[in-house]
C-alpha cells in the first residue's frame, strides 16, 4: 500500500536519501519544508520507500527498490490518486519521475513497460569554482541599455506582469516572503522591462539550485541566460553558498550556459514521462 505522508512528518523520509547532498537539493529542500512538495511512502510510521513530488516539476522514487508491496501497487497508484491530484493542484496530466538511485532503473522499466514512456536522462552539474574563475577572463560585457540588479521586494512590487512571481510560486515557493528570505535572484532589465532572470528554484542548506528564464524570443540566444547566472554566481561565492545546475539532456542551450558557468556534468539521471491516464 502506498499513504500520504504528512507535511509535518516529511522528516521520517531522510534517511531514504542518499548520495551527494548537492545532488539531492529539492528532495531534501522538500524534506526541510522549504519549498512545495509532497510525499507518499509505504508504511506512515517507519518508510522503507517513498515517492516525493516537486510539485508541478517532477517527481522522484526512493528507498528499498525491493519493496515487492510498494512496486505492485505503484501503476494503479499513479492513475487513481496522483493523477486526479496533480490534476487538481497545477493541472499536470503526465507523470514525470528522475531516479537518482540505479538500482530504480530495472524496476521501473518492468513496472512501467506497459505505459510505453518516454524516457530521457537529467544532467545534472556540479559548480567548479576554479573553472568558472578562470572562465571569468572571458567574459563579455552586458550590452549597453541593459543593467543587472537583485531580486528585492521593491522590484517585485514594481513587475506590473508578474513575471517574477509568476515564476517563484508557480512551481517552487509558497510565498514571495518566503523566497526573499531563503532565496536569491537577479533580473536583467532594459529600462523597466525584465529580460531575462535567474532565481533560487530550491534550497536546501547553503545549497540553491537554479532556474533561468528569458522571455521573448527576441531576447533568447543572446547570452542573457549567461549574465544572469554569471550575478547569481558571483553571489553565491562572495556568501559561502553553493550553485546547483540541473537541466534535461535535449536543453542543448542550457547545458553549453551551464558550462560557460563553470559547472561540470557529474551524472546522468534517468527520467520516465508518461500520462497518468492509460491509453
Amino acid at each position: 500500500m502506498i499513504y500520504e505522508l504528512n507535511e509535518n512528518e516529511y522528516y521520517k523520509i531522510r534517511p531514504l536519501i542518499n548520495g551527494r547532498t548537492d545532488m539531492n537539493v529539492s528532495l531534501n529542500a522538500i524534506v526541510d519544508g522549504t519549498n512545495r512538495g509532497k510525499v507518499w511512502v509505504d508504511n506512515l510510521h517507519k518508510p522503507e520507500t517513498a515517492i516525493v513530488w516537486a510539485i508541478g516539476c517532477i517527481y522522484f522514487i526512493i528507498g528499498d527498490s525491493d519493496n515487492e508491496d510498494f512496486n505492485n501497487s505503484l501503476d494503479s497508484y499513479i492513475t487513481d490518486v496522483l493523477g486526479p491530484d496533480s490534476l487538481a493542484t497545477c493541472g499536470g496530466t503526465h507523470f514525470g519521475v528522475t531516479l537518482y538511485e540505479d538500482k530504480w532503473e530495472c524496476k521501473l522499466d518492468s513496472i512501467f513497460k506497459h505505459r510505453n514512456p518516454y524516457i530521457e536522462n537529467k544532467y545534472c552539474y556540479i559548480f567548479n569554482e576554479e573553472k568558472y574563475n578562470n572562465l571569468r577572463n572571458l567574459q563579455n560585457r552586458l550590452p549597453e541599455g541593459y543593467t543587472i540588479k537583485s531580486i528585492d521586494k521593491a522590484m517585485i512590487d514594481n513587475d506590473v506582469e508578474n513575471l517574477i512571481v509568476d515564476d517563484i510560486l508557480g512551481d517552487f515557493w509558497t510565498s514571495v516572503d518566503e523566497f526573499l528570505d531563503k532565496g536569491i535572484g537577479f533580473c536583467i532589465l532594459k529600462g523597466n522591462k525584465i529580460i531575462s532572470n535567474c532565481f533560487t528554484g530550491y534550497v536546501s542548506g547553503n545549497i540553491h539550485e537554479m532556474v533561468i528564464r528569458t522571455y521573448g524570443e527576441e531576447n533568447k540566444r543572446k547570452g542573457f541566460a549567461t549574465f544572469v547566472s554569471r550575478a547569481f554566481i558571483d553571489y553565491c561565492t562572495s556568501n559561502r553558498s553553493m550553485p546547483y545546475w540541473g537541466t534535461d539532456e535535449d536543453n542543448m542551450g542550457s547545458q553549453l550556459t551551464a558550462e560557460k558557468c563553470g559547472f561540470e556534468l557529474y551524472k546522468k539521471c534517468k527520467t520516465y514521462y508518461f500520462p497518468f491516464l492509460l491509453q
